[in-house]
């Protein structure tokens, strides 16, 4: 009972760290003079990430033509990858926040799910501004396509931040979760912790190194506890499984001067003084060095 509950509270944790992309908008629509119509965006041009935040506040949030506009105004401007780094974070907050409030903020599209040949033209028109329609026990919603960022955003923006959206989609393209379980292997978790841990080291003052670091995070996290179905300790002896404990030794040997093979021996070691069950110091264990 200890470990669901500890499990549950860094799911709350995590959650705590990530972008909270499900606020809603403020809704424009109450002053239209506030809104510019598509016309005036034609005309639009920006300079700094500062104008380009204060024209987003002008774009109806509603309607996936705004990412239309927003996009086509990065595109056009002439600012240098930096700039257009700033920008494109702006972008992103627009684009996820839009996805995540779309279906439910739109009657008629909601109405429109109902019917198979709707969806098919509506999937059509989501995929082309990179979403993707996706339903869960009958639940609607839509997800943001890193492949759709690179390719359209790619050529403008910083060395990092392109490969950063390079890892990104690669493994958006092989999910790593699925039915609360570990859907990939143990090899290719662990190469993903050393990909973004390597990533960290080299771009230390990525404007986005926030997300870099939920992404770490969460591929440890899983890594050295499991995930709700696939728990790392047995749920009936408290004993660490013996295929993940191997695991953990072979990281250890093979990545000896990472620092997640630093934070691994020193997980081993305090299992070893628990005789490797789980107690209440894996908590503390992982509060401090994982999810600190």
């Amino acid at each position: 009972m200890r470990q669901v509950l500890f499990s549950l509270f860094l799911m709350v944790l995590l959650a705590c760290g990530v972008r909270n992309s499900s606020e809603p908008f403020k809704r424009l629509g109450t002053n239209h003079d506030q809104i510019l119509t598509p016309g005036q965006l034609e005309k639009v041009e920006i300079h700094t990430a500062s104008d380009y935040r204060k024209v987003l506040q002008q774009i109806d949030p509603a309607e996936l033509a705004s990412l239309d506009a927003a996009k086509n105004i990065i595109l056009k401007s002439t600012a240098d990858s930096l700039v257009s780094d700033s920008m494109f974070v702006s972008f992103y907050d627009f684009y996820t926040r839009l996805a995540d409030i779309y279906v439910e903020s739109n009657e008629q599209v909601a109405s429109q799910l109902a019917s198979s040949k709707s969806q098919s033209s509506l999937n059509a028109e989501f995929a082309s501004r990179g979403l993707r329609l996706v339903s869960d026990k009958g639940i609607f919603s839509l997800k943001t396509q890193n492949n759709y960022l690179l390719k359209n955003f790619g050529s403008r923006l910083s060395s990092s931040f392109r490969e950063y959206l390079t890892i990104a989609s690669k493994e958006q393209d092989i999910p790593f979760r699925k039915d609360g379980k570990i859907a990939i292997v143990s090899d290719s978790l662990v190469s993903r912790i050393l990909t973004w841990e390597s990533f960290m080291g080299r771009y230390p003052d990525f404007i986005e190194i926030r997300l870099v670091q939920d992404e770490y995070t969460q591929y440890l996290g899983a890594y050295l506890l499991g995930t709700d179905n696939a728990r790392a300790f047995n749920p009936n002896t408290s004993q660490l499984h013996d295929s993940l404990r191997l695991s953990l030794e072979n990281f250890v040997v093979n990545h000896p001067d990472s620092k997640s093979g630093h934070l691994v021996k020193d997980y081993l070691e305090m299992l070893k003084t628990t005789n490797y069950n789980y107690t209440e110091k894996v908590d503390s264990f992982l509060l401090e060095k994982v999810y600190h």
